[in-house]
């Protein structure tokens, strides 16, 4: 495997590692200036979106699901569902 390969494939790797965690941080941050104490609930649905892509992408491209990004994935779905189900953010 060629180094620009191997170091695409990193990238690649990061983006989906710490994507999700990187919208969620920009949405909540931009958002509170537009929708105050809704910013929560809009960012929390940004980061489930987020986790969700990660792993489709993970299950097509690198034909794998990172344990890591499942166990993620499941913390992120039950409790970011609960938190706009709910309308809690103690659940956030």
């Amino acid at each position: 495997m060629s180094q620009a390969r191997k170091t695409a494939g990193q990238g690649a790797q990061l983006l989906t590692d710490v994507g999700p965690v990187i919208a969620f941080i920009l949405v909540y941050n931009i958002g509170r200036n537009f929708a105050g104490d809704q910013a929560i609930y809009w960012a929390t649905g940004v980061f489930m979106a987020g986790i969700a892509l990660a792993l489709g992408y993970a299950a097509i491209v690198q034909k794998r699901f990172p344990p890591m990004l499942v166990v993620s994935a499941v913390i992120v779905l039950s409790f970011g569902g609960l938190t706009i189900w709910l309308q809690d953010p103690i659940f956030a």
